[in-house]
């Protein structure tokens, strides 16, 4: 009976070891280690975040030159394209409105007695109650932007 045993024992070891060894850490490939780690460097997502970071990372005033020009995020993707070689990479502008600066603002009402909601919370959650009770329009000063996650990119807008 211990023969038995002592076989099983070791029959088990040897499993074990022919198990581990088979999931060597060594990574093996095709391709040369140098072209993996280009490959891995452009799928990690590293780069996109980069470019979310560059553009979008913090609220900023915009300097006056970005009113004359492009404005940075433009500029950004536009010297990014050339960067990457993308002949011909250039951005098509459009007739439209004047571009301003809103740093302060006053608001009036024109037409007396028509009602206009001013709120601090979620425009989403005051534009239908605020049309229901007969409001003309909604105008929040609330930032979706989280304090507990910065870099979270909000998604808002009105319901019907």
């Amino acid at each position: 009976m211990k023969p038995k045993r002592i076989l099983f024992a070791i029959t088990c070891l040897v499993m074990l070891f022919n198990s581990t060894n088979g999931q060597n850490s060594t990574p093996r490939a095709l391709l040369p280690e140098k072209i993996i780690d280009e490959i891995i460097g452009e799928a990690s997502g590293e780069r996109a975040m980069n470019h979310i970071i560059e553009m979008a990372a913090y609220i900023h005033d915009r300097p006056a030159s970005e009113y004359s020009g492009y404005f940075f995020e433009t500029q950004y993707v536009l010297d990014k394209m050339k960067e990457y070689g993308l002949e011909g990479a250039m951005v098509n502008t459009y007739p439209g409105g004047k571009t301003w600066d809103g740093i302060k603002a006053t608001l009036w009402e024109v037409s007396p007695g028509h009602k206009i909601v001013v709120t601090s919370g979620s425009i989403s959650m005051v534009h239908s109650l605020a049309v229901a009770k007969g409001a003309l329009g909604v105008i929040s000063y609330n930032s979706p932007r989280p304090i507990e996650a910065p870099l979270a990119i909000p998604i808002s807008g009105i319901g019907g």
